[in-house]
């Protein structure tokens, strides 16, 4: 009996942890850095095909290609941020150029008679954008190594183990 207990209690989802509505919606954010065309129709050339941003998500999207295609396309974007740090406050804006999608694709005409087409296809597309740039001012009166000290206090040089852990790495260090 308290071995079926046992199992039911490490099989109860409760006692789980999982993913929140902010989890979610962080894992399901996506910016569309692909090709002007695929951006225009909100990304649904992954479904659609015949655009070379749509390799990523639907390699077979290249069966709709009819001729040869060269794509690139630049993006001009800005950032802007905002800091506080001990009553300073600043500021700091950015704007940046960047290549979104780069590739191309050659359509040739099979001689097989099973195959009409072979589509040969290379493409470079930005997914996902982590760069960030921001600037902190200020000074600051007080440091890390004060509050260490402060533990420390008091305690003798061979007694050191007796300090707290994070005094004991300081010292270590």
């Amino acid at each position: 009996m308290k071995r079926l207990i046992f199992i039911a209690l490490i099989l109860n989802g409760t006692l789980g942890f999982a993913q929140n509505e902010i989890d979610i919606l962080r894992g399901s954010f996506h910016n569309s850095f692909s090709s002007a065309r695929n951006a225009g129709m909100g990304g649904a050339f992954g479904a659609l095909g015949a655009d070379l941003s749509s390799i990523n998500s639907n390699p077979a999207g290249l069966g709709l290609y009819r001729r040869s295609d060269f794509n690139i396309t630049a993006n001009l974007g800005g950032s802007n941020s905002k800091t506080s740090f001990n009553n300073a406050n600043s500021s700091k804006s950015d704007v940046h150029f960047k290549i979104n999608s780069l590739g191309f694709a050659v359509a040739q005409e099979s001689d097989n008679l099973n195959v009409n087409q072979v589509v040969f296809a290379i493409s470079l597309n930005q997914v996902a954008n982590f760069n960030e740039r921001f600037r902190v001012l200020g000074s600051n009166d007080n440091s890390i190594l004060d509050v260490f000290a402060d533990q420390v206090q008091g305690i003798d040089y061979f007694d050191i183990e007796d300090a707290p852990t994070f005094s004991q790495l300081a010292w270590n260090a």
